[in-house]
């Protein structure tokens, strides 16, 4: 998969918006193979849902504020987007991210 300059533009404004621009710190030191690998797997990765869904989940239950007794804690099961979204993903590509397998260094 080949992007273009405008494409990696998009990709770090998407990124940024929901405040994980900092994953582009070290990308113009990569090889242009290491940056195709890397734009890919960033690419694919759907950051707004996932930042909604982490979001939801560090201040389910809290009123936005996080506690560190966990007696005070109210649980509550995911809401289903956050299991729709998890259970849509292949076996294959859960396999891909196992550690060591980022950029294709396994």
């Amino acid at each position: 998969m080949s992007f273009t300059d405008q494409d990696y533009r998009v990709l770090k404004t998407r990124y940024e918006a929901v405040v994980h621009g900092h994953v582009f710190a070290f990308f113009k030191e990569l090889t242009p193979s290491q940056q195709e690998i890397f734009y890919s797997q960033l690419a694919s990765i759907q950051v707004e849902q996932v930042s909604r869904i982490a979001q939801d989940i560090l201040t389910m239950g809290h009123d936005n504020k996080v506690t560190q007794d966990p007696a005070k804690v109210d649980l509550k099961p995911l809401r289903s987007h956050a299991i729709d979204f998890l259970a849509s993903d292949t076996k294959e590509k859960l396999e891909t991210w196992r550690p060591g397998e980022i950029l294709g260094c396994n």
